[in-house]
């Protein structure tokens, strides 16, 4: 198809152009996607032969943290931001489906040093 993963997330669409990944994949040979639970179900089954190829990252964030972040963000209404920390509540649950766990709630600095933690040690696995 078109796409790598798609889903509906809030009620609206969002999705991965499977030729833009493609691309980026020949171009740097990794490709990071930050996509919903529902996506990265649907990017794991296709690439299930290959561990190597597929790392999941859940990136977790406490409900208190998402509500603060929504409030200021001040995008959303509040019936909009009760939907979001209800889907939030829902991926939490699914963490433990993930290979590994970073931890968004101090600052966005400590979450790319962890993510860059990741794939340098997935990349070290891999050689």
């Amino acid at each position: 198809g078109a796409f790598l993963e798609y889903a509906t997330y809030g009620g609206n669409l969002y999705g991965t152009s499977y030729e833009a990944f493609r691309r980026a994949l020949d171009e740097w040979g990794k490709v990071i996607l930050e996509i919903e639970c529902e996506g990265a179900d649907q990017v794991r089954k296709r690439f299930s032969g290959d561990a190597t190829t597929v790392v999941t990252i859940f990136i977790r964030t406490s409900l208190e943290q998402l509500r603060e972040r929504l409030v200021k963000r001040g995008a959303d209404s509040p019936v909009e931001i009760e939907k979001r920390l209800k889907m939030a509540v829902l991926e939490l649950e699914r963490q433990k489906e993930f290979d590994y766990i970073v931890d968004n709630d101090l600052n966005v600095g400590d979450a790319v040093v962890a993510v860059r933690s990741v794939i340098q040690h997935r990349a070290a696995l891999a050689a």
